[in-house]
């Protein structure tokens, strides 16, 4: 006896649309996310606004803050472009880290900046949170 589908084409498109709707609002979200960290951080050398990083699963680690390299904030939103590329590619990656792996990176979080006295993370999260339940509100038919 032949086995069929019991999935009609018809819902596995619609499943597949809504999949790939999904998709994309998370890619919106976290690339906005990472556009504003950029642009909230603070400006000494430049150094620790073009650190912000994309990973899946889990933030890369470095030893220093020497083995980050600099990049201009626009690199660093291309390479979180990149990675967002990637993370999709897979279904084993579910989660979606933005960091900064420098050393300093953890005080101007806790207020030893003047240029961003409320953190920059907080912040972008705060945003992010808001902008996830505004997503949500108007896309009722995408959900977990």
């Amino acid at each position: 006896m032949r086995s069929r589908s019991i999935v009609p084409g018809d819902v596995k498109n619609k499943f597949e649309r809504a999949k790939q709707a999904k998709i994309r609002l998370v890619k919106q979200v976290v690339l906005s996310t990472l556009n504003y960290v950029v642009l909230v951080s603070p400006v000494d050398t430049g150094r620790y606004r073009g650190a912000h990083s994309l990973a899946p699963n889990k933030p890369r680690k470095t030893k220093t803050a020497k083995a980050t390299k600099v990049n201009p904030p626009s690199a660093t939103l291309f390479d979180g472009e990149k990675v967002l590329g990637t993370v999709f590619d897979s279904v084993e990656k579910k989660k979606i880290y933005l960091y900064n792996p420098l050393i300093y990176a953890w005080p101007i979080e806790f207020g030893h900046s003047k240029q961003a006295p409320n953190g920059v993370y907080t912040r972008a999260h705060m945003r992010a949170k808001k902008q996830w339940k505004e997503l949500a509100r108007k896309n009722k038919g995408i959900r977990k």
